[in-house]
């Protein structure tokens, strides 16, 4: 008995979508639920209201804040490193 070219693609289909469902609905959520590293993550998502989402979708303020810092931190060494570069051994160029 020979299935149509149709059937055969749509069997395949389904058995594509059944182990898709296997490895992202089931496998995966038992795996992190294992994970110590994971537990700590979804705890911090709990202890602050934050969902991953939100850190890259939403203006979130503990994020903007802590951006800010760090560019202002990258500035300051960066202006700390041309004077040490344009200013040998502590000389200003005289």
């Amino acid at each position: 008995m020979s299935l149509s070219f149709s059937m055969q693609r749509w069997i395949r289909f389904a058995v594509y979508g059944a182990a898709f469902w296997l490895i992202f609905g089931v496998g995966l959520p038992r795996l992190l639920s294992l994970s110590e590293s994971w537990r700590n993550f979804g705890a911090a998502q709990e202890k602050w209201d934050l969902h991953a989402g939100a850190v890259y979708y939403t203006d979130v303020p503990v994020t903007k804040d802590t951006e800010i810092a760090n560019r202002a931190a990258v500035r300051q060494a960066l202006d700390r490193r041309l004077q040490a570069i344009s200013e040998p051994n502590g000389n200003s160029g005289k």
